[in-house]
């Protein structure tokens, strides 16, 4: 049921998040599929919808950066942390502190900390301040598969379960937020998203841990979403350039390159369609997703995902692509 952002529209949504019910909102990174992050059952039901594992955390929305005194205990370190990072919020940003017991359990996946966000979309700021609550969301699609950055993506996925829509048309990032863990002195990247580990060490002044090469990641070290092996994946078989591919021509090839005259003969004679993303990093993370989706609809046998370099916000763009093609 996709909905049109309209005053009446934010105020059924906020009233079914309140009676403890799922709605489904726009960000600019992807949308969400919400509940009350106060409300264990409410919590439960995104589990369920999104057939996601328990071990996988979710991330709190809020909508005043002042909220955060509310849902978690931050140390004096912490504080000066936040203090700088203001700058990247509204935005996607998610940063991972010591939580209070206001938070349910479900919510953390039994874990003592909690994923923070304040979103840059004004439908979703516009909803949270409507409901006045802390809103706990994922990513709106079944767990595993590709994450939604349009109203259309969700609908088709939970459009059995009749879950209310809020339409934003395309998310203007593409990639889930960046996720931050504040724990420690020194923080450590989680999740790459567009807020580069750069920027965020220019910001702090100081130098910060990639903790995602990890490859063994236990279920008491995910701490946030986007840390499983396998993920973001399409049901067509998704293969790197660098793999052996299946003998077939009924394929599809996405290129990170700006025309065709940039591809070489012999691809275009082994792929029946070629979707060219552009070289530029920022329209590759906004429209892989989409580019995804439109190809998982047209029934080819396989897709393959051309590489771009692991530096700024390409190493963003790989993580979703590694972690979709893991087989």
């Amino acid at each position: 049921m996709i909905l049109e952002f309209t005053k009446e529209n934010i105020e059924f949504c906020a009233k079914k998040l309140k009676n403890g019910d799922i709605v489904s909102f726009p960000t600019e990174t992807v949308y969400g599929l919400g509940a009350n992050a106060l409300n264990e059952n409410a919590v439960k039901e995104i589990y369920r919808l999104k057939g996601r594992p328990s071990i996988n955390p979710l991330i709190v929305h809020i909508y005043d950066i002042n909220q955060i005194d509310e849902f978690c205990i931050l140390e004096s370190f912490q504080k000066e942390f936040l203090e700088k990072l203001k700058v990247f919020w509204p935005g996607p940003l998610s940063l991972v502190l010591p939580k209070k017991n206001i938070i349910p359990e479900i919510v953390s996946a039994g874990k003592p900390s909690v994923a923070i966000r304040m979103p840059k979309h004004e439908i979703a700021l516009s909803l949270f301040k409507e409901t006045n609550l802390p809103i706990a969301a994922p990513s709106a699609n079944i767990s595993g598969f590709l994450s939604p950055t349009t109203a259309y993506h969700v609908d088709e996925a939970f459009k059995k379960f009749d879950v209310p829509v809020l339409n934003g048309g395309s998310c203007n990032v593409g990639l889930e937020s960046t996720v931050l863990s504040l724990l420690k002195e020194t923080p450590i990247i989680l999740r790459h998203g567009f807020i580069t580990k750069e920027k965020i060490e220019k910001v702090l002044g100081i130098e910060i841990i990639d903790g995602t090469q990890n490859k063994n990641t236990l279920p008491k070290d995910i701490l946030s979403p986007g840390m499983l092996l396998k993920h973001y994946s399409p049901h067509t078989p998704l293969y790197l350039t660098s793999e052996k591919l299946p003998k077939s021509k009924n394929a599809a090839y996405i290129s990170f390159k700006n025309n065709e005259g940039e591809i070489q003969d012999n691809l275009k004679n082994k792929f029946k369609t070629i979707e060219f993303l552009t070289s530029n990093k920022e329209t590759i993370a906004k429209n892989l997703f989409y580019i995804l989706h439109k190809l998982d609809r047209m029934n080819f046998d396989y897709i393959v995902i051309d590489s771009c370099d692991n530096e700024g916000l390409g190493l963003a763009i790989m993580d979703r692509v590694t972690r979709a093609t893991n087989k």
